[in-house]
């Protein structure tokens, strides 16, 4: 096998091992794999409660990765965004909701339907 074959096979094991340890270590800690947070938001709706500052949102993610929400936010009732996986962390971007920086997390189911992330928040699915 030539000299450049084995690199590349040995840089495709290399990546791949490292997603396989990402999802073991995510499991080993309780948070959703990349896999998991797909499954459970991937074009679904959902409210997002923020219980330390008495906001709750209805968001609903799309598949092509945009979202849009409506809330109880003072000046922020409605926004629009985008959203993807990052490792283990579910990402979001929105227009208005933090000037438009994306925020990262992870994310923990509490039931079958209540999950938190690594920021506080709550995401329920009904």
């Amino acid at each position: 096998m030539p000299a450049r074959s084995i690199i590349n096979l040995s840089a495709a094991f290399i990546v791949l091992a490292g997603l396989a340890a990402a999802d073991i270590d995510a499991r080993a800690q309780g948070t959703l794999s990349r896999e998991e947070i797909r499954a459970l938001v991937d074009g679904k709706t959902y409210r997002f409660e923020v219980p330390q500052r008495g906001f709750a949102r209805t968001t609903t993610i799309d598949a092509d990765g945009a979202q849009a929400l409506t809330s109880n936010i003072p000046g922020i009732e409605t926004d629009t965004g985008s959203w993807r996986i990052a490792g283990n962390e579910l990402c979001s971007r929105w227009t208005k909701i933090r000037n438009g920086d994306e925020s990262c997390q992870t994310v923990t189911p509490q039931s079958d339907t209540r999950y938190e992330t690594s920021n506080g928040t709550i995401l329920i699915f009904d």
